[in-house]
């Protein structure tokens, strides 16, 4: 696989994490915000009634104990109270979210209505104890009215508290399951960071060595050529070039030597034997004795005519021997060298 290819798939991966990640917990809370939001605003409406009836109720009974006590006015407020219960009653009934509610409901509807029978008789009649009439003969139905709207109360509450809950724990396994997909997002990045490391910016050093190698010189230095990606295909042609160069210096390297050779094969044709001069006077080959050549090494600076005034050709005599010194032309007749050539005696 392609190093390119990795590093999408491996970014890639990591991408999609962050995204279900960031996706999931958006959507997760805003059900969860949601749900809760309802549960709450429909309880709250059912606990607002209950708390509505409570206080219809309870101004209802102080009406009833006036009016039984005849001052004036409290037969309005006894009926003012009554609208107000019922219609509690009735925003109640038409906001039922738990099973509970609606026997509770219809519990209180027929206490009331008891309640309220009672309630008239003892307003309507004539008694000489009516507030005694009414310890005996409303109160009773008041205390299971008002114990009915109460239990309808703790019923909500209790249910408040349930969806809390409920949310809380979906929030902890929410949570939970948001750290999982970070532990895994840290571990997933951790090795792809190895990853990089073992296969990129080690790869990336080692060939950054090698370039410093052969900068000084070294060209015995290869980089490693596995695996086989972009990375590898660098190595494998700088290795390649490395091992070129390498073959080319040792063809240049052994040039000069079979040059040479040929030259001393020509040279000793001459039966005099001779010596092979660069222009700069140096021995380039020989065919003559030792100290001959040394000798010749030594005037080699005279005998090669740095001078422009030197001839083409002429005789010199060194150690008592007497030696032509002749310049070699290229095809632009400009001396590439001089031959210095023993003379026999009868030349």
């Amino acid at each position: 696989m392609k190093l390119q290819t990795r590093l999408q798939l491996s970014y890639g991966y990591l991408v999609t994490l962050v995204l279900i990640g960031a996706i999931g917990g958006a959507l997760g809370f805003h059900a969860l915000g949601k749900k809760l939001g309802v549960v709450l605003d429909e309880n709250f409406e059912s606990v607002q009634a209950s708390m509505a009836m409570l206080e219809a109720l309870e101004r209802q009974d102080s009406a009833v104990l006036m009016a039984l006590l005849s001052k004036e006015g409290a037969r309005t407020d006894v009926e003012a109270s009554e609208s107000a219960f019922l219609e509690a009653l009735g925003r109640a009934r038409n906001n039922v979210t738990e099973e509970q509610e609606r026997p509770a409901i219809e519990s209180i509807s027929q206490a009331y209505s008891r309640y309220r029978a009672a309630r008239d008789h003892l307003l309507d009649a004539v008694v000489e104890t009516p507030l005694a009439r009414y310890e005996s003969d409303c109160f009773p139905y008041f205390d299971l009215v008002k114990t009915g709207v109460r239990d309808l109360l703790e019923l909500n509450h209790r249910a408040m508290v349930r969806a809390d809950r409920e949310a809380q724990t979906a929030a902890a396994q929410r949570a939970i399951g948001y750290a999982a997909l970070t532990a895994l997002a840290l571990m997933s990045l951790g090795m792809l960071s190895h990853s990089l490391r073992r296969n990129i910016i080690s790869r990336l050093g080692e060939l950054h060595t090698v370039a410093e190698s052969v900068g000084r010189g070294d060209l015995r230095r290869r980089a490693a050529e596995e695996p086989s990606d972009e990375l590898g295909e660098v190595a494998r042609e700088l290795n390649r070039l490395l091992d070129s160069h390498e073959e080319l210096r040792s063809r240049l390297a052994a040039r000069p030597q079979r040059l040479r050779e040929i030259v001393i094969g020509l040279l000793r044709e001459r039966r005099s034997g001779a010596a092979l001069l660069t222009l700069d006077g140096e021995i380039f080959a020989s065919t003559l004795d030792a100290a001959t050549t040394e000798r010749i090494e030594a005037e080699g600076s005279r005998l090669a005519g740095t001078e422009a005034a030197q001839p083409v050709e002429r005789d010199v005599v060194l150690e008592g021997k007497r030696f032509r010194v002749q310049a070699l032309l290229a095809d632009n007749d400009q001396p590439i060298g001089w031959l210095v050539a023993a003379l026999d005696s009868t030349e």
